[in-house]
């Protein structure tokens, strides 16, 4: 795979209610830059919000089929760690002030080719020993070209 590549990102948070449950698709797609050093994948991106002038910075390690780490420093600071059936805690910090999150993760697959990485992650989050919501992430990363 080339330095400069295409990420696409894709989320599904599903928030169970007495109604029903809810469904909070998210999809960004922006260039990044890759690489791949000790055995580890690397993303380095920027991401840009309505109506902020900040950028957040992300970086994105993936270390074989067993763990992915999501970082990010901006407007919205966390550090994600996804571990197979593993939970892991997360400090998720905004312009409100920061929450304390769980993340367990139930599911992930890495698949490397050439040409193009992939990413499948299920996880559940929890605040203050509470379900929030059942999650799906899916990054997909390609040559720039």
């Amino acid at each position: 795979m080339t330095k400069e590549v295409i990420v696409k990102i894709s989320g599904l948070h599903i928030e169970k209610a007495e109604e029903g449950n809810t469904h909070a698709p998210i999809e960004v797609v922006v260039p990044a830059t890759y690489f791949f050093k000790n055995g580890k994948h690397y993303l380095l991106y920027e991401e840009a919000e309505e109506g902020v002038s900040n950028v957040t910075k992300n970086q994105i390690k993936i270390t074989g089929d067993t763990k992915v780490e999501l970082r990010k420093k901006g407007v919205h600071m966390t550090e994600m760690v996804f571990e197979k059936e593993q939970k892991n805690l997360a400090n998720y910090q905004t312009p409100y002030g920061e929450i304390a999150l769980e993340v367990h993760t139930t599911h992930l697959n890495v698949q490397e080719e050439e040409e193009r990485l992939i990413v499948d992650v299920e996880y559940t989050l929890e605040a203050n020993e509470a379900h929030l919501s059942d999650c799906k992430l899916m990054i997909c990363v390609q040559n720039k070209e």
